[in-house]
């Protein structure tokens, strides 16, 4: 029971860090702004996190498996909070916003935001098959 407590304190955590990441997903310019796709990565983080929590609860994954998904998405979350403060700042120096087409700093942060994106959605889609 405390490993399941320590374990799910951690999970809480990754879920904030996500949450802190606050911003979108969409691979490719275009479909959604960055600060779109970000925040929803950061939301599935906070989906897959809440669901590996249950999956542990009902013993359907072991402490070794909630961990390694929850690093996964923890790495993933990073990512995106790493690349929304880029976008942030790319902003304030091109005076861009999200509706600007064509957007001056998708090329700064589409990569990180696509894999990051592939990365969540791997995670979440495991843990759904659990």
């Amino acid at each position: 029971m405390k490993t399941f407590r320590s374990l799910a304190t951690i999970l809480v955590l990754a879920a904030g860090l996500a949450l802190a990441a606050c911003s979108t997903i969409s691979s490719s310019p275009g479909t959604q702004s960055p600060e779109a796709q970000i925040a929803t990565g950061a939301n599935t983080v906070t989906a897959s996190v809440t669901l590996a929590t249950v999956l542990l609860r009902d013993h359907k994954i072991t402490v070794p498996q909630a961990k390694s998904y929850r690093n996964m998405a923890a790495a993933a979350g990073e990512s995106l909070k790493d690349a929304n403060g880029e976008l942030e700042q790319c902003r304030k120096d091109t005076g861009s916003t999200a509706a600007t087409s064509p957007d001056a700093c998708w090329a700064k942060v589409g990569d990180v935001i696509r894999i990051a994106l592939e990365n969540i959605t791997s995670v979440k889609r495991s843990l759904d098959a659990k």
